[in-house]
């Protein structure tokens, strides 16, 4: 959730159009159903969409099926696999699909944490979308108050080329990478804290129309969680 995260942004991923790869960081109307014990997690659930229809009323049949899996049960391990797809009897078929592998460890001072993802998007009797990507993120404590954080980024909207969100990507040349450096000093743990992070957004030419111009952002955030 947006009070546990070491950055003060999410992860390209998280951040897409919902109609383009997007990937978490979505909400929707559904129901689901989660199993844990000491060993690892499952939940299942079957929603309207992947956040395409957040906060507005179902518009067709179709319905988004996913779930998650994770394994706890090595000591300062926790690794998972997640996915979704879209299902249901309607035509034409719109495809949004999901799946990728996270990679959780931590330990004393020391926090590591992987994704990689797939996706792909297809609009009503549109062409379909392929996307891939993922992040490595590293956290660092040098005490209870400060840490400091480090995360690379490569997204690729359209391996082969194509329109995500409605956009012209090239066929080549339009991956985005994205560099973050940053430190967070907690008031009071992940209930408050203050973070500043420095961002460099190095976005190849073809990608250019969908990610924008290659940039360097430095944000601050003060945050509070209850």
């Amino acid at each position: 959730n947006s009070g546990q995260l070491l950055t003060v942004e999410r992860s390209i991923m998280n951040e897409l159009p919902t109609n383009a790869g997007r990937s978490g960081n979505a909400r929707d109307t559904g129901a689901v159903v989660r199993y844990a014990s000491a060993a690892g997690s499952l939940s299942a659930g079957i929603w309207d969409d992947n956040g395409a229809a957040q906060n507005t009323v179902d518009t067709d049949r179709a319905k988004f099926a996913d779930f998650n899996a994770t394994l706890t049960a090595i000591r300062h391990l926790t690794l998972g696999i997640w996915g979704g797809t879209s299902v249901g009897d309607y035509r034409p078929r719109i495809a949004r699909d999901r799946a990728g592998v996270t990679v959780l460890w931590q330990t004393g001072p020391h926090f590591l944490e992987a994704e990689g993802a797939y996706a792909q998007d297809r609009p009503s009797g549109g062409a379909r979308t392929l996307a891939l990507g993922g992040y490595v993120l590293y956290g660092h404590s040098i005490s209870q108050q400060w840490q400091l954080v480090g995360r690379y980024d490569e997204w690729d909207p359209a391996i082969h080329g194509g329109s995500p969100a409605g956009v012209a990507v090239a066929p080549t040349h339009h991956n985005l990478k994205e560099y973050t450096v940053g430190a967070n000093y907690y008031l009071k743990g992940h209930n408050s804290k203050i973070q500043l992070n420095y961002i460099i957004d190095d976005t190849q030419s073809g990608g250019a129309g969908f990610f924008g111009v290659r940039r360097q952002t430095l944000l601050s955030n003060f945050q509070t969680a209850f």
